[in-house]
């Protein structure tokens, strides 16, 4: 190997002839370098390894004089394929001296960078794919690496990992900027599973009631980190011991924390040890280390484990004799290195100002009387409340019977029910 070669971090794989490459985009891209129509880029061998094809190019980006990052004017590339095409390619930069710069992926230590192209999911992206594009992005992405203009000044800030398909509907309130916000307590309960698909909604104590609450599944636990600078997506943490690591750059208080939250928890008369864990973990974000806090970004984490083997974990309690036996001193080498978690996507609950915008319009909160509830002012007012506009009494004495369900907004199941006081119940939770 000569000098410039170990520069390069090696890959896995066996060295094969482009023309055998039998993943179509892998082709495609072969296809597109060997057309000449990409002066810039320049195919350097090709691998396969299990279900896995790799096309290796140098790529000529436009460095400035000074660049703002260590970008040379060719970086050797790796672009890999799998044979399931599920997912954006990855995209790994082969000098071992690569910087450390947005829009990367979270990779081990001593493995190439692995390239973020996309913001745009690849379930979207995939329909207009090309191989020409694909190639552009990644010239324009060094490019704008380079000068240290990738991530806009005015861009959303870097998400901590990426957003995955399990989703978390929380109040609002757990999105707001201010780090000291008082939180209400919340009722957290199982959804649906749709697809494979798993739903969660939070919501505060004060607004279920007791039959709501006796379904909840899980206990929850709020964490509020220190702020954070956005950079690196990072691979998403599996266990306790894991989300410590990632929180201790930071804040290394999480762990205690959360024992003294079980300790809480077992104390009270209602404390189901066999219940599971949500936790939500709340992270000011900052776009530079000096910068004021822009943007509180919010992950769950539900536990595979029950609270009673959370605690065991975290060696603050035992098992014995169908108890749980505190430990004095706690064993503080058990940090939740056995109990796993599966990372949840948070969605705001809806408010009047999110109705209002995804409705392309401002929120009002204009005070408005409706005059009659009946098929077509259910319609009307339903709409407009669903747009976050007004705040609206009900003026209507009559009574919700099975003939109107023909064309009236209320469900059938309310029949007998007056029609004003079901409209406001009905559309109270709607922002």
């Amino acid at each position: 190997m000569n000098a410039r070669e170990s520069e390069f971090y090696p890959l896995l794989g066996d060295a094969v002839e482009a023309v055998t490459l039998t993943i179509p985009k892998a082709v495609e891209l072969v296809q597109a370098l060997q057309s000449q129509g990409l002066p810039y880029m320049r195919l350097v061998n090709c691998l396969r390894f299990e279900d896995h094809e790799v096309v290796v190019v140098d790529v000529e980006p436009e460095v400035p004089q000074h660049p703002v990052h260590d970008v040379r004017s060719v970086e050797r590339i790796a672009i890999v394929y799998a044979q399931v095409d599920t997912d954006h390619q990855t995209i790994l930069a082969l000098r071992r001296d690569f910087p450390l710069v947005p829009h990367l992926h979270f990779g081990d230590e001593g493995m190439p960078r692995s390239l973020c192209l996309y913001q745009t999911a690849y379930a979207d992206l995939k329909p207009t794919w090309t191989a020409a594009a694909l190639l552009r992005q990644l010239q324009h992405w060094l490019t704008q690496t380079a000068r240290g203009e990738l991530h806009a000044a005015d861009q959303a800030l870097e998400q901590a990992f990426y957003a995955p398909r399990e989703r978390l509907v929380l109040p609002s309130a757990f999105f707001a900027p201010d780090a000291s916000a008082v939180l209400e307590p919340i009722i957290v309960r199982f959804a649906s599973k749709v697809l494979g698909q798993i739903t969660l909604v939070a919501s505060p104590v004060s607004a279920v009631s007791a039959t709501e609450g006796q379904q909840a599944q899980l206990a929850s636990f709020v964490y509020t980190a220190q702020p954070q600078v956005h950079g690196l997506i990072h691979e998403q943490p599996r266990t306790l011991a894991a989300l410590q690591d990632y929180l201790a750059e930071t804040d290394a208080g999480f762990t205690h924390a959360l024992r003294q939250h079980l300790f809480a928890l077992k104390g009270a008369p209602s404390f189901d040890s066999g219940l599971k864990l949500l936790i939500i973990i709340r992270l000011p974000k900052r776009r530079t280390a000096t910068g004021a806090v822009e943007a509180m970004e919010v992950w769950g984490f539900a536990s595979s484990s029950t609270l009673a083997e959370i605690g065991t974990d975290l060696g603050i309690w035992e098992v014995y004799e169908n108890n749980l036996a505190q430990l004095f001193p706690i064993d503080s080498a058990k940090t939740g290195q056995e109990s796993t978690l599966i990372l949840l996507n948070p969605v705001c609950a809806l408010t009047r100002k999110l109705a209002a915008a995804y409705n392309g319009l401002r929120p009002t909160e204009t005070r408005f009387v409706a005059i009659g509830a009946g098929s077509l002012g259910s319609q009307v007012v339903n709409n407009l409340v669903r747009a976050g506009q007004g705040n609206w009494v009900w003026l209507d004495e009559d009574q919700y019977l099975p003939h109107n369900a023909a064309r009236h907004y209320l469900p059938g199941n309310l029949v007998g029910h007056g029609k004003a006081q079901a409209m406001v119940s009905l559309l109270k939770g709607s922002h």
